[in-house]
């Protein structure tokens, strides 16, 4: 009787990866722009465990800024060393291998790559190893790798791996109550429970408010700056410089909250562009699908009852203009946009 081909598992496909690795070799690891919890929790991840096993260095890049409040109390509190991927030299031969994480080569700062892990089940026909699966959250994935290698968490260095994986699974199910949890992300969240720092856990999650999240609410709490129609809500945060941007999703998540309110949309002019941050409670609304028929496909797009847009303004923006013609250029773009939103949401 003729043997059966062994199934290789993601750990071992992973491990072949690594097979003629040596030392001296790097290796450079990606996130998507501007990463959230998630994907620094599994990066992070990515970078212990390729350290405890095989000994090797490597380092996080991402692209734009990691602006949220949340996200910054995170990488200072658990002491995490991320790097602009603008200084990514890709002609380095010491970085031996590239691996994506909570992204694929469609949105992330390089368009190939060795190794993908992400769970938002669009395909990556690019890598060598494409670890794509139907989980709540990429962190999940990095865990079961990690759980495969048969690696323990031993030290205080060990106690911000599992704390961060943690709070990224966490995070990217609502707290293991979102639609797109699974059996494996709970499993996953549970296997590192006593590994966890929950000092430093309770103070990423409770991380401090900035003070413009305060004058965010004054703005769009005056008269003229929001609109309720049915279970809608739509405000403006009117022009907001770039430190601030992070105001329209923390607005966002708080209105939505909201008696009677199942859908937030908030936006704002930050620099050269109109960015929108949506939040949704209503199951019948494909928030993607939302965001792009009002802000078109190239600028916007979501995931269940989280989306958003950043829509270039190119030769209508602001720049130039003194004040009183700016106040007059904000007034009319501020009803255009509301027309638009309220018109797709009678739809």
């Amino acid at each position: 009787m003729a043997k059966k081909d062994k199934v290789l598992t993601n750990t071992d496909k992973f491990v072949e990866q690594f097979s003629k690795v040596k030392q001296g070799d790097k290796v450079a690891i990606f996130t998507h722009s501007m990463p959230d919890p998630d994907a620094i929790a599994s990066a992070l991840g990515v970078q212990w465990l390729l350290r405890k096993k095989w000994g090797l260095e490597s380092h996080i890049f991402h692209d734009g800024v990691v602006s949220h409040q949340q996200n910054r109390t995170m990488v200072n509190v658990l002491e995490i060393s991320l790097t602009s991927s603008s200084e990514f030299d890709p002609k380095d031969v010491t970085f031996v291998k590239t691996i994506i994480v909570d992204a694929t080569s469609k949105n992330a700062p390089i368009k190939e790559a060795n190794i993908v892990i992400d769970h938002h089940r669009v395909k990556d026909e690019t890598a060598d190893l494409a670890i794509v699966e139907s989980v709540g959250a990429a962190s999940t994935l990095v865990v079961e790798l990690i759980q495969g290698l048969k690696l323990e968490f031993e030290d205080d260095i060990d106690e911000r791996i599992a704390t961060a994986l943690v709070f990224g699974i966490r995070n990217d199910t609502e707290d293991l109550i979102s639609e797109t949890v699974t059996d494996r992300d709970y499993k996953a969240s549970l296997s590192l429970t006593e590994h966890v720092d929950r000092a430093k856990l309770a103070s990423i999650i409770k991380y401090p408010y900035p003070l413009f999240f305060f004058e965010a609410e004054k703005t769009i709490g005056k008269e003229g700056n929001h609109i309720v129609e049915n279970s809608f809500f739509v405000g403006t945060l009117g022009i907001l410089t770039d430190t601030q941007r992070d105001a329209l999703a923390m607005i966002s998540d708080k209105m939505v909250r909201m008696q009677g309110i199942e859908t937030a949309v908030i936006f704002a002019i930050v620099d050269d562009r109109i960015h929108v941050s949506v939040r949704s409670q209503n199951k019948s609304i494909d928030v993607n699908s939302f965001c792009q028929r009002i802000f078109g496909k190239d600028h916007s797009g979501g995931k269940l009852g989280s989306g958003g847009a950043s829509v270039p303004l190119g030769i209508m923006g602001y720049d130039g203009l003194d004040n009183e013609l700016k106040e007059e250029w904000w007034n009319m773009q501020k009803k255009v946009l509301f027309k638009k939103i309220l018109n797709e949401t009678a739809n």
